[in-house]
């Protein structure tokens, strides 16, 4: 069972927070909801965008909107430090960039002088492209000197929001890995990057530009992050009791493949199989149809563990074929076959009182011997 975990959410500012508990695999949108439920906040129409989840490094000063359908349990665990940084609910223009409806089906190019922080906290001019997923810099835009900053296969943008930042122009964003902190031997160096620029639309432009580039890479890399429906929501769907969907069967966990076995007549499956993932989430399925004709059963199944002709088999027959939702034990099953086999030896044995005692009324013979031991 998917055990509960509590986040503490905070709205729109610091002045006030909720506690709210979510599922260890649930996704920023889950904390979106959850938030805004049990904070009470309005989701009226506004001119600021839409409302998603912030991830603010509180020691850094920066902070970035969570893809709804990142995995907040990673984006936890994966903080720079656990006690300072938190979780944010405000509204944003960056929301649809981070919405599953919007993943790019390429990965966007950019380029353009920045101002860049060295290693040494320095700033200086700089041409930066944005190109494959990745970030370079060189003095000029011929590139002869290019210089490899990073991979967004491992790093993510970020909005500057210290006040105190200082910068030598107005607005800054920064590229933060999403590794832990402690995988760096020179965090100070390698861990995070700071650039800024005079024009606010440039600004917006590297900043979208970089939010794509990074969920393309995520795409092609984490592809189960995109399928929403999870294992749970399948097992619910399409397998169910077995006496709904005799059809469908499970194994012993859902960490396994779930299969399908051969249609019931009154059955329409689709040529996908159902499956689960290793990790968990589903896979494309198909749909699996139950109509509510009667199950058409095989008179030859229904005799159980008796010889075929018997009277107990007629018996065993004639009873289940009168309830078609009976389905015959699992082979392998013997406590079932056992409850099976006692149950039709009891109706046959009380069929053929009933049959002895209408002969003796009959023949007028006594009745005595033939009433059950008590």
């Amino acid at each position: 069972m998917t055990s509960l975990i509590q986040h503490k959410v905070y709205l729109i500012t610091k002045q006030r927070y909720v506690n709210v508990n979510v599922r260890s695999d649930a996704r920023a949108r889950d904390l979106v909801l959850e938030a805004m439920n049990n904070g009470s906040v309005a989701n009226d129409d506004s001119t600021l965008g839409g409302w998603v989840i912030f991830d603010v490094s509180a020691e850094f000063g920066i902070e970035r909107p969570i893809r709804e359908y990142e995995l907040v349990s990673e984006v936890a665990e994966h903080r720079a430090s656990q006690s300072h940084d938190y979780f944010l609910l405000r509204r944003t223009e960056l929301a649809p960039y981070v919405s599953l409806r919007s993943v790019p089906d390429r990965s966007p190019a950019l380029a353009g002088y920045v101002y860049v922080q060295d290693r040494k906290k320095k700033w200086s001019k700089r041409w930066l492209e944005l190109r494959d997923h990745s970030l370079f810099h060189a003095k000029s835009d011929s590139g002869k000197d290019e210089e490899h900053i990073c991979t967004l296969s491992n790093f993510d943008v970020y909005l500057v929001t210290n006040p105190r930042f200082k910068g030598p122009k107005a607005h800054s964003f920064a590229i933060r890995s999403q590794d832990k902190i402690t995988m760096f031997e020179k965090p100070d160096q390698d861990y995070l990057h700071f650039f800024c620029l005079s024009d606010p639309a440039a600004h917006r432009d590297w900043v979208k530009n970089i939010l794509n580039a990074r969920t393309y890479i995520l795409r092609q890399e984490r592809a189960t992050l995109f399928r929403v429906l999870t294992a749970a929501t399948v097992a619910q769907t399409f397998i169910g009791a077995d006496s709904a969907h005799p059809g469908v069967r499970r194994s012993g966990s859902l960490k396994h493949a779930v299969t399908t076995t051969t249609p019931r007549p009154d059955q329409t499956l689709s040529s996908a199989a159902v499956s689960v993932s290793s990790e968990g989430v589903a896979e494309p399925i198909s749909a699996l149809h139950a109509s509510s004709k009667p199950l058409l059963l095989n008179a030859d199944l229904l005799s159980g563990p008796f010889e075929k002709g018997s009277l107990l088999a007629e018996v065993a027959t004639r009873g289940l074929m009168s309830n078609s939702t009976t389905r015959r034990p699992a082979e392998g099953d013997f406590s079932m076959h056992e409850r099976t086999r006692q149950r039709l030896e009891e109706s046959a044995r009380k069929a053929e009182r009933q049959q002895a005692l209408a002969a003796a009324i009959a023949e007028g013979r006594p009745l005595l011997h033939l009433s059950p031991r008590q």
